[in-house]
């Protein structure tokens, strides 16, 4: 399996594939994302060029949205280094998941940033998205100092921490 560009032909197996995990997440009790978020804002990551795939056969089993800003980076007390790669709404489609596929996943993002001279990998988590905290500290990213709210609505406020993985 190897990265590659997702493109706007693909746009509803992504959308299909983003809802089927939403609702695996809403059966885990992590109401993250819903009905519009992330699968209404994918299109604009394809045209932008940073929304990647992995396809088993043909079937896309896993996505990933990798970008050089982000807008909430100024929450977080970030290593000094300058050229840093940012995963965004990334999925395993819940078929296949404990299959080894969020590792092979993070695995191709580390060759893409090698690639492109970058030296660390951020993201964002939200606090109670303990699968996720996991799987991240497990892989190696090391939590920074700092938090950022997200406000989604008057009645919902996300906590997100920050994780770095710095590229050897």
């Amino acid at each position: 399996m190897k990265l590659e560009q997702a493109t706007l032909e693909q746009l509803e197996q992504l959308k299909i594939l983003y809802k089927k995990t939403v609702n695996d997440m809403k059966q885990q009790n992590l109401f993250i994302w819903d009905d519009y978020y992330p699968s209404e804002v994918i299109e604009g990551d394809i045209i932008n060029q940073e929304l990647f795939i992995l396809k088993e056969h043909n079937t896309i089993v896993s996505s990933i949205v990798l970008c050089l800003n982000h807008t909430a980076k100024e929450s977080f007390e970030w290593s000094l280094v300058n050229s840093s790669l940012y995963i965004e709404r990334f999925v395993v489609d819940p078929l296949f998941k404990r299959q080894g596929l969020a590792h092979k996943m993070i695995d191709s993002v580390v060759d893409f940033a090698k690639e492109k001279g970058i030296k660390r990998i951020r993201l964002l988590v939200v606090d109670f998205n303990e699968p996720a905290l996991s799987f991240y500290k497990q892989y190696g990213f090391i939590q920074v100092n700092g938090i950022h709210q997200e406000i989604i609505d008057e009645n919902t406020v996300f906590n997100e921490l920050a994780f770095e993985y710095i590229i050897p």
